[in-house]
């Protein structure tokens, strides 16, 4: 009734041409934008025929073709090749920015940071689905869904991340999350391209991966081996090394935020709660992050650093040797009391794992911070060294994918 009582809302209009929809006007919400649209800018299609009949707006189904081709073309060899060899889109705003007032605006100390912030942040105003095609929705949130889509023009393929502004609040912790993207250039980081503020939305292209780490963990539960597991970490703790570098921490790192790629990229993705920290000891008190992967300290309300983001890797090693994090099964509530009480991790099997291994991740679940190496430490670490090579993680990758593929 909800659902029905919004599609047919007096003062509903088309989201393309903004034409008023009386309570008998005909309207059709895009399947894949979920935007009400008039009759003249919408479509019905029979893409899913013979079991569902699917509207669309024209922007989204202009692409009708490469919707019916969506397996063949981001998964198959082929459309990987003509996503690679295609050019880079040409965006209109500076894709990487290095801005020490900008910086120094993050961390909040300065009383006109807000101002500053606004000012160097770029926002496009249009709407992006004039540039973009959406093909597929690849994850949602309260407040968020992110799309994989098409650059008109090129062809090229990016994540656009829309995001539903209601407050003046919500609008600053937004454009807090694209200036830390803007002042990060790391090769396991996420690229950003472009964001457009439109209609009280506001969306973000980045760069597109092939899946989550959460995606491959659970196809692979328990099944992942040591010298894999190695260099997934060698990757993420090089993007935390630098990030910690920069005085900024993730506060946010778990499986669902790290991004593998066809080629056998690892990246870190989503900054929404990431800090600016104004000096290499200052200490935030913020509790911030997912219960399963915060550190005791973030829990107990604690003043905690950076290295609260190397306890979030060490459950995220326990996801790819475990298949899932420790207390998956509880409440948030009662496995933030059992992080905060209970004693370190013991593997269900310990003689299934190295004696480099089962010390690296009791570096990482140390509970006391002070006893807990930082990120660059641990990079120097004997499990990290014996990582396999690039290319034996790029040949796992690929028949990982052209496993699931066949399936």
């Amino acid at each position: 009734m909800e659902r029905l009582s919004k599609l047919f809302k007096k003062s509903s209009k088309c989201h393309k041409c903004e034409k008023s929809l009386t309570f008998f006007s005909k309207r059709r919400k895009c399947k894949i934008c979920k935007y009400v649209f008039c009759r003249n800018c919408s479509t019905t299609t029979k893409l899913f025929w013979p079991f569902k009949v699917s509207n669309f707006c024209l922007s989204c189904a202009g692409q009708n073709k490469s919707l019916g081709m969506r397996r063949s073309l981001h998964e198959s060899d082929i459309g990987r090749k003509e996503l690679a060899d295609s050019p880079q889109p040409e965006f209109s705003a500076s894709m990487i920015i290095q801005d020490d007032s900008l910086e120094d605006a993050l961390t909040h100390h300065n009383p006109n940071h807000k101002e500053i912030i606004k000012a160097k942040v770029s926002l496009t105003s249009q709407d992006p689905l004039k540039e973009y095609n959406l093909v597929s929705r690849i994850g949602n949130g309260g407040t968020s869904s992110v799309f994989r889509a098409h650059h008109k023009k090129t062809g090229r393929e990016v994540a656009l991340k829309r995001m539903k502004v209601r407050n003046s609040e919500q609008r600053q912790n937004i454009l807090d999350e694209i200036a830390i993207l803007q002042l990060s250039n790391h090769e396991n980081i996420v690229k950003y391209y472009n964001a457009y503020h439109y209609k009280n939305e506001i969306w973000v292209a980045m760069e597109a991966l092939k899946c989550n780490l959460t995606v491959f963990i659970k196809e692979n539960a328990g099944a992942i081996p040591e010298h894999i597991i190695s260099y997934i970490c060698l990757e993420i703790f090089r993007g935390v090394s630098w990030l910690h570098s920069k005085n900024r921490m993730h506060r946010d790192i778990k499986s669902e935020n790290i991004l593998l790629s066809v080629s056998g990229e690892v990246k870190l993705n989503d900054f929404g709660n990431c800090a600016q920290l104004a000096s290499e000891n200052e200490r935030r008190i913020t509790v911030a992050g997912t219960p399963y992967w915060m550190a005791p300290e973030v829990i107990q309300g604690e003043p905690y650093d950076k290295k609260c983001d190397v306890w979030s890797i060490g459950i995220v090693v326990i996801e790819m040797a475990e298949g899932n994090p420790p207390f998956i099964n509880e409440s948030p509530e009662k496995a933030m009391l059992l992080i905060s009480t209970r004693p370190s991790y013991q593997f269900t099997d310990e003689t299934k794992w190295s004696a480099d291994f089962k010390e690296f991740v009791n570096l990482c679940m140390q509970k006391n911070p002070k006893n807990r190496p930082s990120a660059q430490e641990l990079l120097n670490h004997r499990f990290i060294e014996n990582h396999c090579s690039e290319a034996v993680f790029q040949k796992y990758i690929e028949d990982w994918i052209n496993l699931r593929n066949k399936m």
